[in-house]
């Protein structure tokens, strides 16, 4: 997962025939119009529609193409997010460490639902947390 920005901070050319969502990270009581660049995400709607947490707001019916789509998420931090937001589960392994497991998990059953979230996807983040020790 990246950020669709380059360097120079300007979308790239893949972005112009993709429909992106911005996803802005503020805490609780902050103005999510006030959040700087580096809290916030832009993703594909095609990776975030297979996620229940997001398909309210991407339905076809309330999204609209050719302007800002943006989601404000204010329980789950962009470091989790971004382990979290992957369009390859295992991606999202393999940014697993010790000091995220617990909140990558929460974040999974936050975006997924808990029910959603895949059994064989926690027993290899199982088995990854027990080799990391």
């Amino acid at each position: 997962m990246s950020d669709s920005k380059t360097a120079g901070g300007k979308p790239d050319a893949s972005d112009v025939d993709c429909h992106l969502v911005e996803l802005v990270f503020a805490t609780t009581g902050e103005d999510d119009n006030a959040v700087s660049e580096d809290r916030k995400l832009r993703l594909k709607r095609s990776l975030l529609i297979t996620m229940p947490f997001f398909n309210a707001a991407l339905k076809e019916d309330s999204y609209a193409e050719g302007q800002t789509n943006r989601v404000v998420i204010r329980e789950v931090g962009i470091d989790v997010a971004r382990v979290v937001l992957q369009a390859d589960s295992d991606a999202t392994l393999n940014g697993l460490t010790k000091a995220n497991f617990l909140p990558v998990l929460r974040a999974l059953g936050y975006f997924c639902s808990a029910a959603a979230t895949d059994a064989d996807w926690i027993r290899q983040a199982e088995r990854k947390m027990v080799r990391c020790g």
